[in-house]
């Protein structure tokens, strides 16, 4: 396990909707259509589509490291 800015990474996630970073509305009344917002990228993805290039190499990267470490990722200037 591995902490990426806050959060824990376990393994790639399959699809957008298994990412700790895409938003999730299932805690409010009604249930949220369309696409959510990535809050590391801040873009909308769909559940079900396959994770953007950037994002596989970045979580295959990060699950590189020991177990426990703790990572963070910044926007460059």
């Amino acid at each position: 396990m591995v902490i990426l800015n806050g959060k824990r990474i376990n393994e790639e996630p399959a699809c957008c909707g298994q990412c700790p970073f895409l938003f999730d509305y299932s805690t409010q009344m009604s249930p949220a259509r369309g696409p959510l917002p990535c809050t590391l990228f801040n873009e909308r993805h769909k559940r079900m589509t396959d994770p953007p290039r950037r994002c596989k190499k970045m979580f295959k990267q990060a699950l590189a490291y020991p177990d426990g470490s703790e990572l963070g990722i910044y926007e460059k200037d």
